[in-house]
């Protein structure tokens, strides 16, 4: 994932430079956030992969109330 948000960074500099300074400020702050959002929907479909259908089971962590 690293690697995707950095090539999006860089295609949205590349095209912001031929704009302006905002541009480039505007097109940094727009990878950031694409590159969070890749990494939430990463984050969500391995917890939805690894925990079972039903959740996690309380019966066998009865310390955690």
């Amino acid at each position: 994932m690293m690697f995707v948000r950095e090539i999006i960074i860089l295609v949205l500099f590349y095209i912001s430079t031929f704009f302006s300074m905002t541009a480039i400020y505007w097109s940094l702050d727009i990878a950031e956030l694409a590159g969070v959002i890749l990494m939430l929907v990463c984050v969500y479909y391995a917890v939805r992969k690894t925990l079972p259908p039903e959740g996690i089971n309380k019966s066998r962590f009865p310390k955690t109330e």
